[in-house]
């Protein structure tokens, strides 16, 4: 959200639709603990760059008690992919451009 309470129209450099890349390598895994929890709550971050742009990555997020993890933690399995990107348990995002200054995201993060 803008601080005059508007929201942003984000739009992804990458296009809506990608060739199967294959197994890609994560560059960054990281646990994160969900703020407000004490550690009790966590989320789960792997990234990795996708095969046609050195800044073009895909990013999946993982959420203890959300989406299809309602109830619980994070565990082992196939899972769909959420589609709200405020409440997901599991949440796929795009960067493009990454870390220049025409960054792009396909959906914000969780506000959690």
């Amino acid at each position: 959200m803008q601080p005059d309470g508007g929201t942003v129209q984000r739009t992804c450099p990458l296009p809506m639709t990608n060739a199967d890349t294959g197994a890609l390598t994560a560059t960054k895994a990281q646990m994160c603990n969900v703020s407000g929890s004490a550690g009790a709550v966590h989320w789960y971050r792997l990234a990795a760059p996708l095969p046609e742009g050195a800044t073009d990555y895909i990013e999946i997020d993982l959420y203890d008690q959300l989406g299809a993890f309602v109830g619980g933690t994070v565990k082992i399995g196939t899972f769909p992919i959420d589609k709200d990107p405020h409440n997901c348990g599991v949440c796929v995002r795009s960067l493009g451009d990454k870390g220049t200054s025409g960054a792009k995201e396909s959906s914000p993060r969780p506000a959690r």
